[in-house]
C-alpha cells in the first residue's frame, strides 16, 4: 500500500524507503530478471529512494531534521516510482502501478500524460505541490483535446501579500513546462485556471468583486494565452489551448 504521508523514523530513512519502494515494484507482477540491461527491482528501488532523499524538500538534510523524522507525500512517491520504471523501459509496469494505486491518491489514469512527459517531469519531480495543483479533466468543453486544471491556490499559497512580480514569473515558467501536455493534440484542448480569485484576494489584496480583482483575472488569462501562442509557434501546433477561469 502506498504511504499516506507516512512519517519515517529517524534512523535508516533511505533503507526503509527502499524496502517500501521495492515492495511496490514487485507488486506490479513484472519480472526484472529477464532484462540484463535494466537494473533489478531492488536496485531500482534504491535509486528512487536515493533520488527522493536528495531532491525532495521534505527529506531530512541534517541530523537535527533526521531526529524529527520525515513526511513524504504519497502521491509524490508514487510518481517517482512510476517514472523510474518508465525510465528503464518498464512502461507497462509503470502504467499498471499508476492505474492501480493512483486513484486512491487522486491521480487518475489520464495523469499518466504528465508523469511520462519528457519535459514536464523535472517540474513534477522537484515540486510536490504541483502534483496536487495539476489535474486532468474530462469536461465537455475540452474542445476535443486534453483538458488540464491548474489550481493556483496550491501553487501560490506560500506567497505573502504584495509579491505580484513573482506571480507572473512563476506562471511564465509553468506555462512553458506545461505546454508538452498538448503536443499529443497539436494544441487542441483547454487549460483551466482555478483559484484566480484566491490569488487576487490573498496575494494581491484585491477583493474578487473589485475592479482591480476582475482586471487581474482578465490579465492573467490574456498572459497565459500569449504564452501558449508562443508555445504553438515553437511546437508547430495547429491550434492553441483555450484558457478558462474555473470556479475561482
Amino acid at each position: 500500500m502506498i504511504w499516506n504521508n507516512y512519517i519515517l523514523p529517524s534512523d535508516s530513512n533511505v533503507e526503509l524507503l527502499t524496502e517500501h519502494i521495492a515492495a511496490e515494484i514487485k507488486a506490479t507482477g513484472f519480472s526484472f530478471s529477464d532484462d540484463s540491461a535494466a537494473p533489478a527491482g531492488d536496485e531500482l528501488a534504491r535509486a528512487v529512494a536515493e533520488f527522493v532523499s536528495i531532491r525532495s524538500p521534505a527529506f531530512p538534510k541534517d541530523s537535527a531534521e533526521r531526529d524529527n523524522g520525515v513526511t513524504i507525500p504519497s502521491d509524490y512517491l508514487l510518481i517517482m516510482i512510476c517514472r523510474a520504471l518508465w525510465a528503464v523501459g518498464h512502461e507497462d509496469a509503470a502504467r499498471t502501478l499508476l492505474r492501480e494505486k493512483g486513484p486512491e491518491l487522486g491521480l487518475e489514469e489520464p495523469y499518466a500524460d504528465a508523469v511520462f512527459a519528457e519535459n514536464l517531469f523535472p517540474l513534477l519531480g522537484l515540486h510536490a505541490s504541483l502534483i496536487r495543483a495539476l489535474r486532468p479533466s474530462s469536461a465537455p468543453w475540452s474542445l476535443n483535446g486534453p483538458c488540464w486544471i491548474l489550481n493556483l491556490r496550491a501553487i501560490f499559497s506560500f506567497l505573502g501579500p504584495g509579491l505580484e512580480l513573482a506571480i507572473w514569473r512563476i506562471m511564465h515558467a509553468l506555462i512553458k513546462q506545461l505546454a508538452v501536455l498538448w503536443d499529443v493534440s497539436g494544441g487542441k484542448g483547454v487549460l483551466g485556471l482555478k483559484g484566480l480569485h484566491y490569488v487576487s484576494d490573498n496575494v494581491l489584496g484585491f477583493h474578487r468583486k473589485s475592479k482591480q480583482g476582475r482586471r487581474f483575472a482578465s490579465e492573467m488569462i490574456a498572459y497565459c494565452e500569449q504564452d501558449l501562442k508562443f508555445a504553438a509557434e515553437e511546437r508547430n501546433w495547429r491550434s492553441r489551448p483555450a484558457i478558462m477561469d474555473i470556479n475561482s
